[in-house]
């Protein structure tokens, strides 16, 4: 067989190395867009989780009140309240404003409860506290001493990123102070120095500043000073994360809500579930599309073979070597497509995934240091998939080529099609069709996103499927009129169309698959936009 492979394959593949070279790209694309849809959904999805409550890696529950803020206060009534399984509760104020000094640059403002000890020593607090934060303060000068002083004990102080701090020198600002700017006010804020979150567990980058609670607090909360955006609670070694929020909850009443680190990410899950689901749609049916492009070569090149495996089939060679003939060169050029795929994909979402977090720090929360993440198992999947399409594109093709006879195959008229291949062909359709129904209409009695998946895939391929049988039927039903308006050239066409349904219907499916996933893509968008709308109406306001 490999031989067979060796000097009857490999000899066609390279006189139509235009044709192979299709085949090749159609299924590097598929496998590259599948590639680049997960790798982008699995670097946007962190980043996004990250977004939505950075300070969540310093806690392991969360106590929040919406938007209208808690009181910072209630922090210490928690600590000084023992509960069981509660071993400390930390507010914190965290916000985007501007930096007035670098153009009302966006910056993550970030408002830590600093004991009064600051006051006294504030190099050795920040140099050595609970939250891995490192930082290095800058020495004043003698000139500014006293007002450095009377900054620190006012709080009115604060420490930036080494980013930041390196930007407001390039801009010729004094780097003594700085200005931030949130509803309609600017408040002043002496620069002790920078602040490098790397070695903490909060998962935070970008631009920062880091201001004293009750500062960032008068930053984000002009009218209600003393405001904190949540209340951060670490439990006790081997307390029981359920039994702790119970009682925290019971305790609290009405004046805040309890919450676990992956609820609260789960406020999120409504639109980025709808984003994952597009992309996967998206690039399920890019590998649809490639699978159609791939039986239509292969059968074309059945069609001009029909004398060769004929001469084969006279020599000797058996249906199993005919059709294993056919799909060892689609294994062959599924293959290489899906290597080529690979770092095709990672490249295109290497180049998308910046201008997507763009869009979606427009839309939701702003996101930064957006990734492309393509584990292994992924790597493997896309060459499994892209190799097994090809493969399944070409099954029926070398079916057809196995049961070329030898006498029939070597003559050159063409042979009419079986009616029980049409009703054979007919029948799947309908079936693909039901199925797709069936599971679109029962998705909730399957695992998420399995029934509405599965049930798109379905009719894509019922759809697809279909097409050469609309051909054969359209052609026989319009050609008169193209012989009548046409001409010659109109009657040859529409003659053509009608003699061979099957390579054009496959033609005309895979367009119609490209028009099929613009027109999912507008949908994907619409509906995309409305869970955004939703889920601010109801998780925010």
């Amino acid at each position: 067989m490999i031989s067979l492979l060796r000097t009857i394959s490999f000899g066609y593949i390279a006189q139509h190395r235009t044709r192979s070279l299709l085949v090749v790209l159609s299924i590097a694309l598929g496998v590259a867009t599948l590639v680049a849809t997960q790798a982008i959904s699995r670097g946007l999805k962190g980043s996004l989780q990250d977004a939505v409550n950075p300070l969540a890696g310093i806690a392991d529950l969360i106590v929040i009140k919406g938007g209208a803020g808690l009181p910072a206060s209630l922090a210490r009534e928690i600590r000084q309240a023992a509960l069981p399984g509660i071993e400390d509760a930390r507010p914190f104020v965290f916000a985007r404003v501007a930096l007035v000094e670098l153009d009302n640059r966006p910056i993550w403002l970030f408002g830590l409860e600093m004991p009064d000890e600051l006051k006294r020593d504030a190099k050795a607090f920040l140099s050595e506290n609970s939250l891995g934060i490192r930082t290095s303060l800058r020495t004043p000068s003698l000139v500014e001493l006293p007002t450095w002083i009377a900054k620190l004990q006012a709080g009115e102080v604060g420490l930036v990123s080494v980013d930041v701090s390196e930007a407001l020198k390039s801009r010729g600002v004094s780097g003594t102070t700085f200005s931030l700017r949130n509803a309609g006010r600017t408040p002043h804020f002496l620069l002790l120095g920078t602040v490098d979150f790397s070695a903490s567990p909060m998962p935070v980058g970008g631009a920062v500043a880091v201001l004293p609670l009750d500062a960032a607090s008068s930053v984000c909360y002009p009218e209600k000073v003393g405001t904190v955006q949540q209340i951060n609670i670490r439990l006790a070694p081997g307390a029981d994360q359920a039994t702790a929020q119970q009682h925290l909850q019971r305790w609290l009443g009405v004046r805040g809500d309890v919450q676990t680190i992956d609820t609260n990410r789960a406020a999120l899950s409504d639109v980025t579930s709808g984003l994952e689901v597009g992309l996967l749609i998206g690039s399920a049916g890019a590998l649809v599309v490639g699978l159609f492009l791939v039986y239509n070569a292969l059968s074309v090149s059945v069609a001009e073979r029909r004398r060769d495996i004929g001469i084969l089939r006279a020599v000797g060679a058996t249906r199993g070597q005919i059709a294993g003939l056919f799909l060892g060169e689609s294994l062959i050029m599924g293959l290489v497509g899906s290597g080529l795929g690979l770092p095709l994909g990672w490249l295109l979402a290497w180049l998308a995934v910046k201008p997507l977090a763009g869009v979606i720090s427009e839309m939701l929360v702003p996101i930064e240091g957006a990734t492309v993440q393509m584990p292994f198992w992924l790597a493997i999947v896309a060459l499994i998939s892209g190799t097994l399409a090809a493969v399944f594109a070409a099954l029926l093709p070398a079916l057809q080529a196995a049961q070329e006879e030898p006498a029939e195959a070597v003559r050159r008229l063409h042979r009419s099609r079986p009616w029980v291949a049409i009703i054979l062909q007919l029948s799947i359709v309908v079936t693909l069709i039901v199925l797709g129904i069936l599971f679109v209409v029962y998705r909730s009695a399957f695992p998420k996103l399995v029934g509405i998946f599965a049930g798109i895939v379905f009719l894509l391929l019922g759809g697809l499927t279909s097409t050469p049988l609309l051909t054969a039927f359209f052609g026989r039903l319009f050609q008169p009129l193209f012989r009548y308006i046409l001409g010659l050239e109109g009657r040859l066409a529409a003659d053509s169309l009608v003699r061979s349904p099957g390579r054009t219907g496959l033609v005309i499916a895979a367009l119609a698959a490209t028009s099929g996933l613009l027109v999912q893509t507008s949908g994907f968008l619409k509906s995309t936009r409305e869970a955004i709308s939703n889920w601010i109406e109801d998780k925010i306001a």
